[in-house]
């Protein structure tokens, strides 16, 4: 039985809104078919490099969120002293 969920974006065997690839990743490894063994291993690891990069640019913005919030109550402090 042939499933009706074929993806626009890689013609893969999921829904075109499950894709976890963008149209660009898809040209960049010049392949058409998540099936494909080699694109799946490469999709794979792009998709965990992206993860990965994702998640270094939370920490980094829950650092610099920190560091606002800390020069904020520093110039509160200031104002309290020089009136």
């Amino acid at each position: 039985m042939k499933s009706d969920r074929s993806c626009e974006i890689c013609k893969g065997g999921h829904g075109t809104t499950d894709c976890q690839m963008t149209q660009e990743q898809v040209e960049y490894l010049g392949y058409q078919n998540c099936n494909n063994s080699y694109g799946h291993e490469m999709m794979d690891q792009l998709l965990e490099r992206d993860e990965r990069r994702y998640q270094e640019n939370v920490v980094k913005f829950k650092e610099h969120d920190t560091m606002i919030q800390s020069q904020g109550v520093a110039l509160q402090n200031l104002e309290r002293h020089v009136g």
